[in-house]
């Protein structure tokens, strides 16, 4: 008895990769949809938000373009300071819906 229980703990590779299959032949649809929402919120609401810091930062500190002259002034600015946070905010926010449960 004890044997048979202690058997069915042992992972091997193929029983890995059979249980794998059978969970994603189980849930391919709820897998589908959560990929093809996650990777939405990515490109819809995410990438665009921190672009459009990203260009408000630019815009009030009337920079042209970003070299190493304007980085310090970039990162000495409180209102750079405070966009900053926010981008960082909005990343770790999708940081944690990309962590495996």
């Amino acid at each position: 008895m004890q044997k048979r229980i202690l058997r069915n703990f042992i992972f091997t590779g193929k029983n890995i990769l059979s249980k794998l299959v059978f969970i994603i032949k189980y849930n391919f649809s709820t897998l589908i949809l959560f990929e093809l929402f996650h990777k939405g919120l990515a490109l819809f609401f995410i990438w665009p938000s921190i672009r459009y810091i990203f260009d408000i930062l630019i815009k009030s500190l009337h920079i042209v373009y970003l070299n190493m002259d304007n980085f310090i002034k970039v990162l000495t600015n409180p209102m750079s300071i405070v966009l900053i946070i926010l981008s960082v905010i909005i990343l770790a926010f999708y940081a944690f819906l990309n962590l495996p449960l």
